[in-house]
């Protein structure tokens, strides 16, 4: 009886008592970021701004993170082939701005994350409602005339009675004309 207590004993024993394990250095994911520019002094506070919020969130360049950079340096026809390029890299997630660049991105993938910064994601059929956006596609957008309107409704709301808003802008800029108009709608 006593050699049984006894090998149970040592078999709890070596079930239960830690054993050596080597750690392993389990690599660290690196992520690959595809990004559409026009070129690459263009738009560089934009590519700052990305990286600093990317640190924040943990996510540094050259350490868990690569940006795959394209440039179409004023070649928009290229869009297409800028896209493809980064699919077959097989980036996980592609930053692009304007419409061209969205629609050329949302035709070459749908599993590959996009984020878009462009004009009326709904109506230019990139997603389609801001609720429910669907796909694979994700943003900013500039503000509807619908948008717009809200912001308004909500500021005669904040400040009851107040006869009028001026409002200045560039009318050069694409979409300001459609703004413009939703800020009539709702004021008037």
């Amino acid at each position: 009886m006593r050699r049984i207590g006894l090998a149970v004993v040592l078999a709890l024993s070596l079930f239960l008592a830690p054993l050596p394990v080597e750690a392993q250095q389990q690599a660290e994911k690196v992520f690959r970021v595809g990004w559409i520019a026009a070129s690459p002094t263009a738009t560089p506070h934009l590519g700052a701004a990305f990286r600093l919020g990317l640190s924040e969130g943990g996510y540094v360049e050259g350490k868990n993170l690569i940006f795959e950079w394209r440039y179409h340096e004023g070649q928009l026809q290229r869009y297409p082939e800028l896209v493809a390029d980064l699919v077959r890299l097989q980036v996980d997630t592609t930053f692009v701005g304007g419409n061209q660049a969205i629609k050329a991105a949302k035709d070459a993938t749908t599993t590959i994350p996009i984020v878009m910064l462009g004009s009326d994601a709904v109506a230019a059929g990139f997603i389609s409602s801001l609720a429910r956006p669907g796909g694979n596609i994700t943003g900013l957008g500039v503000p509807t005339p619908e948008i717009v309107g809200k912001r308004l409704q909500l500021l005669q709301e904040i400040i009851p009675g107040v006869p009028r808003i001026a409002v200045l802008s560039d009318p050069r800029q694409p979409g300001i004309s459609a703004d413009l108009k939703g800020w009539r709608e709702r004021w008037v």
